[in-house]
């Protein structure tokens, strides 16, 4: 998995770059996994990522890990695991797919419509592309 990488979480996305986790979970790319703390929301709810290569990876959500002790003391958050396939080359068509069902009303960060706009003059099967995501990613 190359980063920075697109994460869909709340049908919010976010570009995250490497040391993304480092206070919040645990990615695991080469073995699939992911662990997460919960938000305040009550879960993480992540949905899928894109990373800079352009490969797609569905998230499954796993549950909740067994808290320690400090997390039951209320200390440290609670956290969530994910389960994930090796990524998966996609084209734009199918990328306007997923992006269809998210409705970012984030307004202070337009990632999805600055997505959207930037795949729209392309053909549905035209591939998602490392050069694609470093143009859209501003790499």
């Amino acid at each position: 998995m190359k980063f920075p990488i697109i994460i869909c979480h709340h049908n919010i996305l976010t570009i995250a770059r490497a040391d993304y986790f480092n206070e919040i979970g645990l990615l695991d790319a080469a073995n699939g996994k992911l662990e997460i703390g919960i938000s305040s929301r009550g879960q993480a709810g992540f949905q899928w990522l894109v990373d800079a290569d352009g490969l797609y990876y569905p998230l499954h959500w796993d549950g909740h890990v067994a808290p320690t002790l400090a997390q039951r003391l209320g200390l440290k958050r609670k956290r969530e695991a994910y389960s994930f396939p090796q990524g998966a080359k996609i084209t734009v068509g199918k990328m306007r797919e997923i992006l269809a069902s998210v409705v970012d009303e984030n307004t202070d960060l337009p990632h999805h419509d600055d997505l959207i706009k930037m795949l729209s003059p392309l053909d549905a099967a035209t591939p998602i592309t490392p050069k694609l995501m470093a143009q859209y990613l501003g790499e």
